[in-house]
């Protein structure tokens, strides 16, 4: 589905994450893998660190301390906030939803439109696109996108498959109005692979019971129950190469944009292994597109690109317009990518969790 929008910008990020900080090398001895097995992919993939939230914490309480700040930097104020769009897969509750704990939690205006859907990798482009329809529908001027997971809760302990890479952050963005011409939008959906991604247990279809919880050893020697975060690693990745290149491809096509017209490639980060080979894959240069997010954070999944930007290309991105291509990847199956221009930010900035 191809898609354009007009004059829409991304005016401010806040990333919000744990202050726990864990080390692949510390887990080692509780995967069933050879040690120095363990450490060679750890080298290959970027295993390194990544950011873990307690148990009980939310993603309404971190979206809370990131308007906050938004508030206190004198970015946004509360009467001003027309529509809060939370694009996530880690709701507090069943419900309500987390749009709603935050329009009472600041005690907005009645009016203010609330919207949950439910995403994973690709959310943060569908979020963007949510926001810039509701600007073209009904006006609106501020428009709050919240996103972030906390799936560090759903991974097996013993899955080195998926724990070493799952991280948690919560990012809110402000999308406003703005001069900045024509935005290309394009996604595609997949349901038929959707099993390749997703935890079995815990929902309608299967709730969650004793015999849920016990974990079981797969074909590759991970343990992990059905209440567990599954990931095919190897589906997706094919998944991934197959469908991604040509998409962005055909945007670039679209938007009339070659290589060297897109100042950054800011692509979501499942791995550094996978950004590499997509990056070489569409002869993007290293420095036009980064890998780093995950080993440092760990994969976040509808936070990442936020993160990306706040962390990689800050200074840039608060003091000149600069072209992106956006591109989210994963859970549903899905891909999608968003080309626009966007000015410089009043605001863009990580900060930890204060408890």
């Amino acid at each position: 589905m191809k898609k354009t929008f007009q004059n829409k910008r991304i005016s401010a990020i806040v990333c919000v994450l744990p202050d726990k900080i864990v080390r692949y090398e510390d887990e080692l001895e509780d995967y069933a893998f050879p040690i120095r097995q363990s450490q060679m992919l750890g080298k290959m993939m970027d295993y390194n660190t990544r950011r873990q939230c307690e148990p009980d914490d939310s993603i309404s309480e971190y979206a809370i301390q990131g308007i906050q700040r938004l508030i206190d930097k004198s970015v946004i104020r509360p009467e001003e906030i027309d529509a809060i769009v939370v694009a996530s897969s880690s709701q507090d509750y069943i419900m309500p939803s987390v749009s709603y704990i935050l329009q009472g939690h600041f005690n907005l205006r009645e009016d203010v439109y609330c919207c949950d859907i439910v995403q994973q990798c690709g959310g943060y482009q569908f979020g963007l696109m949510q926001s810039f329809m509701l600007i073209d529908t009904f006006g609106y001027k501020k428009v709050l996108l919240v996103t972030g997971e906390m799936t560090s809760k759903k991974v097996g302990l013993h899955d080195r498959n998926a724990r070493p890479i799952i991280g948690d952050a919560v990012s809110v963005s402000l999308v406003e109005p703005a001069d900045n011409g024509i935005i290309f939008a394009e996604y595609r959906n997949y349901g038929q692979m959707a099993d390749a991604i997703k935890i079995p247990a815990g929902g309608l279809k299967m709730p969650s019971t004793a015999e849920t919880a016990i974990e079981t050893k797969d074909a590759s020697g991970n343990l992990r129950a059905l209440d567990n975060f599954y990931m095919d690693g190897e589906g997706v990745f094919n998944f991934v190469m197959t469908h991604v290149p040509p998409m962005i491809t055909e945007i670039m096509q679209a938007s009339g944009d070659t290589i060297d017209t897109i100042d950054y490639y800011m692509f979501h980060q499942p791995n550094k292994y996978m950004v590499d080979r997509l990056a070489d894959e569409l002869d993007i240069p290293s420095e036009k597109c980064f890998s780093n997010i995950v080993g440092i954070y760990g994969n976040a999944s509808t936070a990442t690109i936020p993160l990306n930007i706040c962390h990689n290309i800050r200074a840039e991105a608060t003091s000149k317009q600069l072209r992106l291509c956006l591109s989210g990847f994963g859970g549903g199956l899905t891909c999608n990518a968003i080309i626009m221009n966007n000015p410089p930010m009043n605001h863009c900035e990580i900060i930890d969790f204060i408890r």
